[in-house]
């Protein structure tokens, strides 16, 4: 039940980031499905794995997919859907413990907190890359692919 009510807040929490950008209405069902799934391949992915680094990753990147395909159907830029959706990866809560860490003088615990924020942004945006970076390779072959004929 802690996963089901995690995700959903995840996907309300994606429509109320798209709201606060003034994204339009008829993109928020779009965006609170990719918000679930965000954070859904998120849990499972750290469930499997034990490394918020490889969960992160796989979930920045299913994020990614997700977002391509949404703005393909939806006929706008990938972007106006990929941000919402992986604003519940952003790592706030560790950056913010590491940071109350280190003012309270627990070296340690600030180092560790501190690694995660790392890992976790790097995770995102290594995800995101990937695709992305796919995507630029399959278009450009098809490119060439048209013109040798």
């Amino acid at each position: 039940m802690n996963a089901i009510l995690q995700i959903i807040t995840a996907a309300l929490g994606s429509v109320g980031f798209a709201g606060l950008y003034h994204v339009r209405g008829r993109f928020y069902p779009s965006i609170a499905a990719g918000g679930a799934l965000c954070w859904a391949v998120y849990l499972a992915a750290l469930k499997q794995v034990d490394s918020v680094f490889w969960a992160g990753l796989f979930s920045s990147a299913a994020t990614a997919l997700f977002s391509e395909g949404a703005a393909r159907w939806k006929k706008t830029p990938s972007s106006i859907f990929f941000v919402p959706c992986v604003i519940s990866l952003v790592p706030g809560g560790a950056l913010y413990y590491a940071i109350s860490s280190a003012i309270q003088g627990k070296r340690h615990a600030a180092l560790l907190y501190a690694r995660d924020t790392i890992l976790i942004a790097f995770s995102i945006a290594a995800g995101a890359s990937l695709v992305w970076a796919y995507g630029i390779m399959r278009w450009k072959y098809r490119l060439l692919k048209k013109s040798s004929h």
